[in-house]
């Protein structure tokens, strides 16, 4: 080693453990990077927006309005849905947790609509948040959020 003529073999070692160090740094750097920009293709699901089947799209305060999608699911995790109505003004639901089986399917799901909800045109804002868990994805505390909405409807005062 000509370059390390003269040098104590300790300094050799920790030379060789220093740039052991850095290249690992650039690797852990390397795969934070790569998980922040690859999202993992958890789940597809169309039409886009999620068409009503409530025809008049005309719902009274209290009352509840139904919707519809097909889906593929290529995770088994579980995610906690939220829903928010938006008419300019976002109004929050409770978030709920739902259950999709890996695979393809279709969905007709209801949301009720509160009785202190507004009159006004709204659509739902529904947003899947996916929690991974370390035993099965190395993104533990990174949440991935699918964001999709409902068509428009109309919501009246309950009589």
């Amino acid at each position: 080693m000509k370059h390390f003529e003269g040098e104590p073999k300790s300094r050799i070692v920790l030379y060789f453990m220093a740039f052991i160090a850095i290249i690992v740094v650039f690797i852990i750097i390397g795969l934070l990077v790569y998980w922040n920009v690859n999202d993992p293709k958890l789940i597809e699901q169309s039409p886009k927006p999620f068409p009503l089947l409530d025809e008049d799209k005309i719902v009274k305060q209290g009352g509840h309005i139904s919707y519809e999608y097909d889906y593929c699911k290529y995770t088994d995790l579980q995610p906690t849905i939220n829903k928010q109505f938006v008419d300019g003004l976002i109004f929050q639901s409770e978030d709920i947790g739902t259950i999709l089986d890996k695979g393809c399917g279709h969905v007709h799901r209801e949301i009720n609509i509160p009785e202190t909800l507004p009159p006004g045109s709204y659509h739902v804002l529904i947003r899947a948040i996916y929690k991974p868990d370390l035993s099965k994805d190395l993104r533990v505390g990174r949440e991935i959020i699918v964001t999709n909405e409902t068509e428009e409807f109309r919501v009246v005062k309950s009589q």
